[in-house]
Protein backbone atom coordinates (compact mmCIF):
# COMPACT_ATOMS: atom_id res chain seq x y z
CA UNK A 1 0.00 0.00 0.00
CA UNK A 2 2.75 2.44 0.94
CA UNK A 3 4.63 1.68 -2.28
CA UNK A 4 1.52 2.39 -4.35
CA UNK A 5 1.15 5.77 -2.61
CA UNK A 6 4.76 6.59 -3.48
CA UNK A 7 4.22 5.64 -7.13
CA UNK A 8 1.02 7.70 -7.21
CA UNK A 9 2.93 10.66 -5.76
CA UNK A 10 5.57 10.37 -8.49
CA UNK A 11 3.02 10.05 -11.28
CA UNK A 12 0.92 12.97 -10.04
CA UNK A 13 4.05 15.12 -9.53
CA UNK A 14 3.44 15.24 -5.78
CA UNK A 15 6.59 13.73 -4.21
CA UNK A 16 5.78 14.98 -0.69
CA UNK A 17 2.27 13.47 -1.04
CA UNK A 18 0.52 16.60 0.11
CA UNK A 19 -2.48 15.77 -2.10
CA UNK A 20 -2.18 12.04 -2.83
CA UNK A 21 -1.97 9.02 -0.58
CA UNK A 22 -3.71 10.45 2.47
CA UNK A 23 -6.55 7.96 2.82
CA UNK A 24 -7.44 4.38 1.91
CA UNK A 25 -11.03 3.52 1.04
CA UNK A 26 -11.98 -0.12 0.64
CA UNK A 27 -14.80 -2.61 0.99
CA UNK A 28 -15.46 -4.04 4.44
CA UNK A 29 -14.23 -7.43 3.26
CA UNK A 30 -10.69 -6.03 3.41
CA UNK A 31 -10.92 -5.02 7.08
CA UNK A 32 -8.24 -6.58 9.29
CA UNK A 33 -7.36 -4.97 12.62
CA UNK A 34 -3.60 -5.50 12.24
CA UNK A 35 -3.54 -4.12 8.69
CA UNK A 36 -5.68 -1.13 9.62
CA UNK A 37 -3.43 -0.46 12.61
CA UNK A 38 -0.35 -0.58 10.39
CA UNK A 39 -1.91 1.81 7.87
CA UNK A 40 -2.99 4.19 10.62
CA UNK A 41 0.53 4.15 12.08
CA UNK A 42 1.78 5.32 8.65
CA UNK A 43 -0.60 8.32 8.97
CA UNK A 44 -3.03 7.00 6.36
CA UNK A 45 -6.70 7.53 7.06
CA UNK A 46 -8.47 4.19 6.69
CA UNK A 47 -12.06 4.29 5.52
CA UNK A 48 -12.89 0.61 5.67
CA UNK A 49 -16.04 -0.64 7.35
CA UNK A 50 -15.69 -3.24 10.10
CA UNK A 51 -18.04 -6.15 9.32
CA UNK A 52 -17.56 -7.67 12.78
CA UNK A 53 -18.10 -4.49 14.81
CA UNK A 54 -21.36 -5.60 16.50
CA UNK A 55 -19.82 -8.94 17.55
CA UNK A 56 -16.59 -7.58 19.04
CA UNK A 57 -16.27 -7.63 22.83
CA UNK A 58 -14.61 -4.46 24.14
CA UNK A 59 -13.41 -6.09 27.34
CA UNK A 60 -11.36 -8.66 25.36
CA UNK A 61 -9.44 -6.01 23.40
CA UNK A 62 -6.19 -4.34 24.33
CA UNK A 63 -5.96 -0.55 24.38
CA UNK A 64 -4.21 -0.32 21.01
CA UNK A 65 -6.86 -2.43 19.29
CA UNK A 66 -9.62 -0.37 20.86
CA UNK A 67 -8.00 2.86 19.65
CA UNK A 68 -7.57 1.45 16.13
CA UNK A 69 -11.21 0.36 15.95
CA UNK A 70 -12.39 3.71 17.33
CA UNK A 71 -10.42 5.68 14.72
CA UNK A 72 -11.67 3.37 11.95
CA UNK A 73 -15.28 3.81 13.05
CA UNK A 74 -14.92 7.58 13.27
CA UNK A 75 -13.49 7.69 9.75
CA UNK A 76 -16.35 5.61 8.30
CA UNK A 77 -19.12 7.52 10.07
CA UNK A 78 -17.72 11.00 9.35
CA UNK A 79 -19.22 13.18 6.64
CA UNK A 80 -16.05 13.00 4.54
CA UNK A 81 -15.78 9.23 4.99
CA UNK A 82 -19.34 8.65 3.86
CA UNK A 83 -18.71 10.82 0.80
CA UNK A 84 -15.61 8.80 -0.11
CA UNK A 85 -17.50 5.53 0.29
CA UNK A 86 -20.27 6.86 -1.96
CA UNK A 87 -17.70 7.87 -4.60
CA UNK A 88 -16.13 4.42 -4.36
CA UNK A 89 -19.49 2.81 -4.95
CA UNK A 90 -20.39 5.17 -7.75
CA UNK A 91 -17.19 5.05 -9.76
CA UNK A 92 -15.49 1.76 -8.95
CA UNK A 93 -18.24 -0.70 -8.08
CA UNK A 94 -20.56 0.55 -10.82
CA UNK A 95 -17.83 0.21 -13.45
CA UNK A 96 -17.11 -3.39 -12.40
CA UNK A 97 -20.81 -4.19 -12.46
CA UNK A 98 -21.11 -2.67 -15.92
CA UNK A 99 -18.16 -4.68 -17.21
CA UNK A 100 -19.56 -7.89 -15.77
CA UNK A 101 -23.14 -7.41 -16.94
CA UNK A 102 -22.98 -5.35 -20.14
CA UNK A 103 -19.50 -6.46 -21.16
CA UNK A 104 -20.40 -10.11 -20.84
CA UNK A 105 -17.69 -10.92 -18.33
CA UNK A 106 -19.85 -12.90 -15.90
CA UNK A 107 -19.03 -15.97 -17.92
CA UNK A 108 -15.99 -16.23 -20.09
CA UNK A 109 -15.70 -18.80 -22.84
CA UNK A 110 -11.97 -18.31 -23.30
CA UNK A 111 -9.22 -20.58 -22.09
CA UNK A 112 -5.99 -19.51 -20.54
CA UNK A 113 -5.07 -16.71 -18.20
CA UNK A 114 -3.51 -14.62 -20.97
CA UNK A 115 -6.63 -14.71 -23.14
CA UNK A 116 -8.87 -13.89 -20.18
CA UNK A 117 -6.62 -10.98 -19.25
CA UNK A 118 -6.82 -9.62 -22.80
CA UNK A 119 -10.60 -9.87 -22.68
CA UNK A 120 -10.81 -8.09 -19.31
CA UNK A 121 -8.53 -5.30 -20.50
CA UNK A 122 -10.65 -4.93 -23.64
CA UNK A 123 -13.89 -4.56 -21.72
CA UNK A 124 -12.26 -2.09 -19.30
CA UNK A 125 -10.97 -0.04 -22.23
CA UNK A 126 -14.39 -0.03 -23.87
CA UNK A 127 -16.00 1.16 -20.65
CA UNK A 128 -13.38 3.88 -20.15
CA UNK A 129 -13.79 4.99 -23.75
CA UNK A 130 -17.56 5.26 -23.29
CA UNK A 131 -17.01 7.41 -20.18
CA UNK A 132 -14.56 9.63 -22.05
CA UNK A 133 -16.89 10.08 -25.02
CA UNK A 134 -19.80 10.88 -22.74
CA UNK A 135 -17.68 13.40 -20.84
CA UNK A 136 -16.35 15.08 -24.02
CA UNK A 137 -19.55 15.13 -26.06
CA UNK A 138 -22.19 14.95 -23.36
CA UNK A 139 -24.30 12.31 -25.09
CA UNK A 140 -24.71 8.60 -24.79
CA UNK A 141 -24.97 6.06 -22.04
CA UNK A 142 -22.45 3.44 -20.95
CA UNK A 143 -24.49 0.76 -22.70
CA UNK A 144 -24.21 2.56 -26.04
Amino acid sequence: MIESCEVLGRVCDDPMQSRTGRSVTADEGYFDVEEVNMLQSERLRTIIGDPHAPKRKRERQCGETRATLRRAKQAVTSKNGKALLRKRGEFIERSFCHELDQGGMRRATLRGCLNLTKRLIGTALAFDLSLLMRHLHGVGTPKQ
